[in-house]
């Protein structure tokens, strides 16, 4: 650690390299103590030569199921990935809308109808390098990627030292306006416990969890409290399963908050956590998370249940239909 002026202090010479072509580099020599006594661009206790880097240039492509979206966000809003000219980069803004990193399609490793994975050249900051990232295709409107660490070498981005697809977390990514899906394991279930949630709320016990039975493509948490009786609907986004262990993507009715619940299913009960980020994998399901809880089957929902009709619907038509041939039989 330099603790006086003598070591604080050097002193440097440069000038543009009259040797190269268009003079795009720097000759620069640096003192060996804090004066710039005999130092010249050429002469000094440290010198070199300074080239202007050339940018690489996108050799592949991002597929299809990727750049049909304008854009893809996070679950909490706070970067956005979007697509460069010829879809041959993908470029991170934060919530801010400052770009943090740019990567490059450098070589595709492998690809399948939904999956995808390539080397890219990344800037990051002052940071440039090599990575590896894999993306998966969960539904037309969610996708998800893993991305290895840097390397200084495009060679080694792809190898298990850098990139072990087995611990490397998940990035899960939405689109801006993403359309409701039916929703998984429809049904009536009871709360085994009560639900811990992030927030205060001196209701915090709901008394039924309904999925997909007043529309398939939402789950509501209905809960009676002394003063009112509140039901939280979300709609499903997409769901998947891995390793007996299934996601669930879906947005508070109405707005732009998504969850993921990660969610386990053994002898008729499902153990539920729920993440705002990502759909992370380390989530012990009914512990973990933002909100957690068990429920247990409380019997299939009305086999009327579609997007938009109720249970009430075929009894309704069949009092008609009894009604009207009444009124045949009494003429």
């Amino acid at each position: 650690m330099a603790t006086n002026a003598e070591d604080k202090y050097r002193c440097f010479a440069y000038e543009k390299n009259k040797d190269m072509v268009d003079h795009i580099g720097f000759q620069l020599a640096q003192s060996g103590d804090a004066t710039c006594n005999g130092l010249s661009t050429i002469e000094g206790s440290r010198t070199l030569k300074l080239t202007k880097g050339v940018h690489p240039m996108g050799v592949c492509s991002f597929p299809a199921w990727m750049t049909n979206a304008l854009a893809w966000h996070t679950l909490d809003w706070h970067k956005t990935y979007t697509f460069g000219p010829k879809n041959t980069s993908i470029k991170v803004h934060n919530a801010s809308d400052i770009p943090e990193m740019k990567a490059l399609c450098y070589n595709v490793t492998s690809s399948t109808e939904r999956s995808f994975t390539l080397l890219a050249h990344v800037t990051k900051g002052c940071k440039i390098g090599f990575v590896c990232m894999a993306f998966y295709q969960r539904s037309q409107h969610v996708i998800e990627f893993q991305m290895s660490n840097f390397a200084g070498n495009r060679e080694e981005a792809c190898t298990s030292q850098f990139f072990d697809k087995s611990s490397t977390p998940f990035v899960t990514l939405i689109t801006s306006t993403p359309q409701p899906r039916k929703c998984p394991d429809l049904g009536r279930y009871n709360p085994l416990k009560d639900m811990k949630r992030n927030k205060r709320d001196m209701c915090q016990e709901f008394t039924s969890l309904r999925m997909g039975c007043n529309r398939v493509d939402t789950l509501e948490f209905e809960t009676d409290c002394p003063s009112e009786h509140r039901v939280e609907s979300y709609e499903c986004h997409a769901n998947w399963e891995e390793n007996g262990t299934s996601f669930l993507i879906t947005s508070v009715k109405g707005t732009r908050t998504r969850y993921c619940f990660v969610y386990t299913s053994n002898d008729k009960v499902l153990k539920f956590s729920s993440v705002q980020d990502s759909c992370r994998r380390n989530i012990q399901p009914g512990v973990g998370g933002i909100m957690a809880f068990n429920v247990t089957s409380n019997g299939q929902c009305s086999e009327t249940a579609d997007n938009g009709s109720s249970g009430v619907a075929v009894p309704l038509a069949a009092a008609v239909a009894v009604s009207y041939l009444l009124l045949i039989l009494s003429r």
